[in-house]
């Protein structure tokens, strides 16, 4: 193990005065569209990815005024709304089928106090019902109110619920998979109102009533449409500037889907054509994400129930549907001979009884038209995407290759309940995935990718056609001119490779993104120390520390010995505790003058001002360039350490695994004795290095 030397400011004054400044934007109120929300004094504002602002507070924010205002009809605006089977909402008090709940508009309740972590989603009414699309909403914008400033280029958390973990960003995504397809003869361009909220938390077909005009559709077949299209067109060779519009809407509905069903006990059930076109686009996020946990409810069960309406409308028949189906007028049963067979009713977990394998003529045929048109370009668009295997459910995906394409291929147009042309022509073209390129091919393998390491860290590239790699270490998409790959990276500081390979530069698409982070110390399940020059008075030590997991469980404290195992041992102590926030130990306990949240990857400088004479300490957090938030003032010594005379070790200890990285420790030992033939300030530079 090998620690990087670092370089000891001894610092011998009488005292010291530290000042900070924030670059931050700040603002009394910011506007999304026709909305704007104004606050009771300035925050910390900006802009995720795909444009919707966000403000920073970790106490949370005081909305005074949002307009265009609420008149007692319109125009409202609601926290965090869940998924729900309750038709309540509080955003407009016209909308048919559900029921207006003032205690959720918060718009005619300010101001308004919102809490850290929440998301304020306010409609802009309109006038009169729209005419065909039968919505009295125009628009939805969303304000998300963080405790700290997200990563540059993030994706938006989702507005449903309250967990605003920020799931990426535009630079870290993974598009390697995507393909660069020849264009058909008839290519549609995606529907930009993609990027636009989708107010979508009801499981039934109230859904449609609560869609706002600027969602563009209401209806799951043509957002079922509107997913395949994007997807499809993802594939074909575009740009990437000409791409990334799109690809940013696509992920950003995806988390937002992920956001709705991850908030309560919630699934898109299965209802006609209400509830289709839902899972293409959490699963399409969770890939480029490298999202495990959202693409877990791909498959994750309520009960004995799928989530998603594909998924429980289709299905193979067995011999105990053969045995449950009984003959009516107009449908003839299941017999022996469909065992096996894949096929669709309306809403299989409750409706198995009324199946048939009769293709049209009975009186609910036209929902299978209805769904089957647009889950054409669905399944093309999960094959070309590699996410077959993680939809997880081969009766959807057999039964459109198997049965629907067959009887309905020559059913194709931009009428409603017909394949989309461009649809058709990509099926003929490219649904043999067998048959195309890997999409991976020449893609640059990085090893390990986007690792932590402690001390350094020896990192290779590789492509299997074995052409020239290009790569950089600063952020920007490799070019011809960037540095050539020839022997493996060594690595003593976090780095963001990107590399290309020779056949792929003309696609930044294919770029593969890595973030090798170094620290000193990663702190794991087993303690860790390095000596520090002997604290005898006073010392302010300063470091940062990168969470990398949620809910670690870790400790950062300063002692008198090593090689005691204990938390006894430590005299200061700062917490990144299991409930997700940054504490510190004050005598017998753990407490904060604060409530700081820590987010995954996020880099906090942590300042720890020790009085050795008194036994106390004080802690201040900084996040980027925003203000030092205080978390501790003047708190004890931890009460098994209240008599330490001097503290000469930083040791570090977790509940798990690669938990915490420290580094960049610096330490000011403060004395009130001046050594001889000082002056009034005096600096002496020293250098030390840790134990090898």
């Amino acid at each position: 193990m090998r620690f990087l030397s670092k370089k000891l400011n001894l610092l011998v004054t009488v005292c010291s005065v530290l000042l900070f400044t924030s670059n931050g934007k700040s603002a009394t109120s910011v506007s999304q569209g026709d909305v704007t929300w104004t606050f009771d004094k300035d925050y910390e504002v900006g802009q995720f990815v795909n444009g919707d602002f966000y403000v920073v507070s970790s106490s949370g924010i005081t909305v005074t005024n949002i307009t265009p205002e609420w008149d007692g009809t319109k125009n409202g605006s609601q926290i965090n709304p869940i998924g729900t089977s309750q038709e309540v909402q509080g955003l407009d008090k016209r909308v048919n089928n559900t029921t207006l709940d003032s205690s959720l508009n918060i718009a005619d309740n300010l101001p308004y106090y919102v809490s850290a972590n929440s998301s304020i989603v306010s409609a802009v009414g309109r006038a009169s019902q729209s005419t065909y699309k039968r919505t009295f909403i125009e628009a939805i914008e969303i304000l998300t109110v963080l405790p700290s400033t997200p990563p540059t280029n993030s994706f938006r958390p989702p507005f449903a619920g309250t967990d605003k973990t920020i799931r990426g960003t535009l630079d870290s995504i993974d598009t390697s998979w995507l393909h660069n397809l020849e264009h058909p003869n008839n290519v549609s361009s995606p529907n930009s109102a993609i990027g636009n909220p989708q107010i979508d938390w009801f499981d039934q077909w109230q859904n449609s009533d609560f869609k706002s005009e600027n969602t563009e559709h209401t209806y799951g077949r043509s957002i079922a449409y509107d997913g395949a299209t994007a997807v499809l067109w993802l594939h074909l060779s575009n740009s990437f500037e000409t791409k990334k519009d799109t690809l940013i809407n696509v992920i950003q509905r995806g988390i937002d889907t992920f956001g709705i069903v991850h908030s309560a006990n919630f699934g898109y059930w299965p209802n006609g054509g209400h509830n289709v076109g839902r899972k293409l686009y959490l699963l399409f996020a969770a890939k480029a994400l490298e999202d495990e946990e959202i693409m877990s409810y791909s498959t994750s069960l309520l009960g004995s129930r799928r989530r998603w309406q594909e998924d429980e409308q289709h299905f193979y028949v067995t011999q105990e549907i053969t045995e449950n189906t009984p003959s009516q007028s107009d449908r003839p049963p299941y017999g022996s001979e469909h065992i096996g067979m894949a096929d669709w009713t309306s809403n299989a977990y409750s409706e198995i009884e009324g199946a048939t394998p009769l293709w049209d003529g009975w009186s609910r045929s036209g929902y299978r038209f209805v769904n089957g048109a647009p889950n054409v370009g669905q399944v093309l668009a999960a094959e070309l995407s590699g996410l077959r295997d993680d939809w997880d459910w081969e009766p959807f995906f057999d039964y459109i290759e198997d049965r629907y394409w067959s009887n309905e291929k020559g059913n194709y147009g931009n009428g409603l309940n017909q394949i989309k042309t461009f649809h058709k022509e990509m099926w003929e073209l490219y649904k043999d995935v067998s048959e195309l390129p890997d999409a991976s091919t020449g893609t640059v393998q990085i090893s390990p990718k986007d690792s932590y390491h402690e001390g350094s860290a020896e990192v290779q590239l590789s492509v299997d056609t074995g052409e020239t790699i290009y790569y950089t270490t600063d952020g920007s998409t490799p070019t011809s001119g960037s540095n050539i790959y020839s022997e493996t990276l060594s690595l003593i500081s976090s780095t963001n490779i990107k590399a290309l390979s020779h056949s792929l530069l003309s696609d930044p698409t294919k770029t593969t993104t890595s973030q090798v982070v170094v620290h000193d110390i990663l702190s794991t399940d087993s303690w860790k120390y390095i000596e520090l020059p002997t604290n005898t008075s006073t010392a302010v030590y300063t470091l940062t520390a990168t969470p990398l997991a949620n809910s670690i469980d870790t400790v950062i404290g300063l002692s008198t010995t090593s090689g005691n195992d204990t938390y006894s041992s430590l005299a200061c102590i700062v917490r990144f505790n299991a409930s997700g926030y940054i504490d510190a130990r004050n005598g017998s306990q753990y407490t904060s003058d604060t409530t700081l949240a820590y987010q995954t990857g996020q880099t906090y400088q942590v300042k720890i001002n020790v009085n050795l004479t008194n036994k106390k300490y004080d802690v201040s957090i900084q996040e980027n360039d925003s203000d030092p938030i205080s978390l501790a003032t003047q708190y004890d010594f931890r009460s098994d350490q209240s008599d330490a005379t001097e503290l000469t070790y930083l040791s570090t200890y977790s509940l798990s695994s690669n938990a915490l990285g420290i580094d960049q420790l610096d330490i000011n030992l403060i004395t009130n004795t001046l050594p001889e033939n000082a002056t009034d300030l005096t600096i002496l530079n020293s250098e030390y290095s840790t134990i090898e």
